[in-house]
């Protein structure tokens, strides 16, 4: 009951960003990965949201953990953030840098990433 509550009140708090929704927890919470990764494919069932990323501490690290519908490649948006992983699932951590720090190296990618298919 406690994971559920934790991963819906990172859905309540997640933010648009363009077709991108994005949430953070600074809370240390266990199973922080498993809650993450639900939370991100929770967030897929936004409309209008093509890809989610959910941020959040692990030990001295700040994470990302991202999922698409196929219609953006989170695996590259990762891989610029120093992760990896697959087209519709990915994730990143980093242990040099702050989760608000990550996110705006996020937000920056994701612009990015964004004005490149408009050109």
């Amino acid at each position: 009951m406690t994971a559920y509550r934790q991963r819906s009140q990172l859905v309540a708090d997640a933010e648009l960003h363009g077709r991108f929704a994005i949430t953070v927890t600074r809370e240390k919470m266990e199973n922080v990965q498993i809650i993450a990764a639900q939370t991100a494919d929770d967030l897929l069932g936004i409309e209008g949201v093509d890809a989610s990323f959910v941020l959040y501490p692990r030990g001295e690290q700040a994470c990302i953990s991202a999922r698409s519908l196929g219609r953006m490649n989170v695996q590259v948006i990762m891989e610029q953030l120093g992760g990896g992983g697959h087209q519709i699932m990915a994730a990143t951590q980093r242990s040099d840098c702050s989760i608000t720090e990550l996110r705006t190296m996020l937000i920056e990618v994701l612009d990015a990433a964004e004005a490149e298919e408009t050109k």
